[in-house]
């Protein structure tokens, strides 16, 4: 299961494609490879992105959640 891996936040699942979140792009692309390797998986396409406006407006709405009390 790619919970295992390390470094992996968020999973979700895109048709036949996975997306995973995390903070650590480089480290869990790495490990993601070999957890393909030992499993005898293949990865066909592997690509990094920043976060999107939708992500970094989720992330600052969440952590203002503590403030409003105040």
């Amino acid at each position: 299961e790619l919970r295992q891996i390390e470094g992996v936040g968020e999973i979700r699942r895109m048709g036949d494609r996975f997306r995973l979140y995390t903070d650590e792009p480089g480290d869990v692309a790495a490990r993601l490879v070999e957890y393909a390797e030992t499993h005898g998986l293949k990865v066909l396409s592997l690509n990094t992105l920043g976060p999107s406006l939708e992500d970094v407006f989720v992330y600052l709405t969440r952590a203002g959640e503590g403030d409003a009390g105040e």
